[in-house]
């Protein structure tokens, strides 16, 4: 099984790779200071003049309704499952949620992995935050789960070691020795291209189990949101979701746990899922 590239080696000047990145987005970058700029409502991140530039706070904006703006927190929040149909908004909130992270954080706080074997991120392939090489095979996608288990396994030695419970408080302990640790968030494109790949889902949850305390976390989109691809482990693993606009019923309900989605208007027309209070927020998301 060929390796894949991870702690791969940047050649460009950051700035450089930025405003490259930006110039030629910058449609993108519009329609995400139509979010950035605002109060977010407390009902799911907290209040802010602004998206919190904080090392440890991993905000992705989520859209708008009646009662104002939401942002989600992957610091608190762990991880979040998102799925619809085609030119539901998925595609959409997948490169606003990358985005965001950009404007928001250095390449020293947070790295992104990419496993995306249809390239549909392939406009941020030459971002200075990449961890490794894109996956774009069931090969390379294996074994950069693989590389995430065994990181996840290095965090919780090093947090052992140091008698801290987690990476956040560990990063605000700096010495020559000790390096900063930065957060890792993995976009998964299509979950359904994945779990084919025997123990998949398994291998996800190992991850996501210790994500409050490791700092590695998980945005997943799918645009096959059906029980082959839901899997029990899966579905009981990412609590948090976000329905666009569901095919049917069924799929409304095995995805948000509850009818409704299917009624949704496409255009990111959209269905947040609380998954600790069960609560569900229902809004407008960015649309092309």
């Amino acid at each position: 099984m060929p390796k894949i590239d991870v702690n791969k080696k940047r050649g460009m000047d950051v700035q450089v790779e930025l405003e490259t990145f930006w110039n030629d987005n910058k449609e993108l970058e519009n329609s995400l200071n139509t979010l950035l700029p605002v109060t977010w409502n407390t009902d799911i991140g907290h209040t802010t003049s602004k998206v919190s530039n904080k090392k440890t706070d991993i905000y992705i904006p989520l859209g708008k309704n009646e009662n104002g703006y939401y942002t989600f927190d992957l610091t608190l929040g762990r991880d979040i499952l998102i799925g619809g149909t085609m030119l539901s908004g998925v595609g959409m909130f997948r490169r606003v949620s990358l985005a965001s992270l950009i404007k928001t954080h250095n390449p020293e706080n947070l790295k992104v992995i990419f496993i995306d074997n249809k390239k549909l991120l392939i406009d941020f392939y030459n971002i200075p935050y990449l961890q490794s090489q894109p996956a774009g095979t069931l090969d390379d996608s294996l074994n950069i789960i693989k590389w995430c288990q065994e990181e996840t396994e290095r965090r919780l030695n090093i947090l052992n070691n140091s008698n801290t419970t987690n990476i956040s408080d560990y990063n605000k302990f700096k010495s020559i020795d000790k390096p900063f640790i930065p957060s890792i968030v993995i976009f998964i494109t299509e979950l359904g291209d994945l779990i084919d790949i025997p123990n998949f889902d398994t291998l996800l949850y190992k991850i996501a189990g210790m994500t409050r305390v490791t700092n590695i976390h998980f945005i997943i989109t799918t645009q096959q949101p059906s029980v082959n691809v839901i899997t029990p482990i899966i579905h009981d693993t990412f609590v948090n979701r976000i329905a666009f606009q569901m095919p049917y019923e069924a799929e409304s309900k095995l995805f948000i746990d509850r009818a409704g989605a299917e009624e949704l208007l496409g255009q990111g027309d959209m269905i947040f899922k609380n998954g600790y209070d069960d609560k569900v927020i229902h809004m407008q998301g960015l649309h092309n």
